[in-house]
């Protein structure tokens, strides 16, 4: 990597990761951390930033003598570690926001709502079109759900704001979300399914359907000794 592009990507993920992580839908955590992982998501988003890969971040964090970011595992955060502006009042909540979902999951969500596991959270957006980006980090035909705040917020879901129209929830109930039409999405769900099992370009043949003539092991004796006299016949006597 050159000089000019480590320092590029220094100034970069310092940027992302410190300065407006909003910007790239990302909310770190207590310590400043996200996911290796969901950074490169975010970051190929862009089309000037598509070049970014893990294997550049690694070799930036190794070859700079004074990194911008540090690597811990698969999280990453910026070595200024920056206390993010997170505020629990809800005075000025949007009567609506969006979460997005794996298409999949939609008929259970619709029946039993969003509980996330080891004390993940749920990200929301005010804008559906931030939503469906963050669905399809995780989907590539996500649902996009609109969440009512007014019902949420009647059963005590803690909604924090994360910044510029970003907010999370630890857990939303059927009763707050709205979707599409779960029958349809399970029929696409069955669609897409048979769609995989059948794939393009193979079969399974049937004997009898390539060779007619071959149908019994009578008739199958026959057509060998028939093939075995055409072969004698074709050869010229030495």
């Amino acid at each position: 990597m050159s000089k000019n592009n480590t320092d590029k990507i220094g100034k970069i993920l310092e940027y992302v990761l410190s300065i407006s992580p909003d910007e790239f839908l990302l909310i770190p955590d207590s310590d400043g951390y996200v996911k290796i992982k969901e950074l490169l998501k975010a970051v190929h988003e862009k089309k000037d930033l598509r070049w970014i890969s893990k294997a550049d971040i690694s070799a930036y964090t190794k070859i700079s003598p004074d990194p911008l970011v540090e690597i811990n595992g698969n999280f990453i955060r910026a070595s200024k570690k920056r206390n993010f502006v997170k505020d629990h009042k809800t005075d000025n909540l949007p009567g609506q926001l969006f979460t997005a979902i794996r298409k999949k999951a939609w008929p259970h969500i619709a029946e039993k709502g969003i509980y996330p596991k080891d004390n993940q959270t749920i990200m929301l957006t005010d804008k559906y079109d931030d939503a469906l980006i963050l669905g399809k980090r995780r989907d590539n035909d996500p649902v996009v759900l609109s969440v009512s705040t007014k019902n949420a917020l009647k059963e005590n879901v803690n909604v924090i704001y994360c910044g510029k129209g970003l907010y999370t929830a630890d857990f939303l109930k059927p009763e707050f979300l709205n979707g599409p039409s779960v029958h349809k999405a399970e029929e696409e769900i069955k669609t897409k399914n048979v769609q995989k099992k059948t794939t393009p370009g193979t079969f399974s043949p049937n004997t009898k359907d390539l060779f007619p003539e071959i149908k019994t092991e009578k008739s199958w004796k026959k057509n060998k000794k028939k093939i075995r006299r055409e072969k004698k016949n074709f050869w010229p006597d030495q």
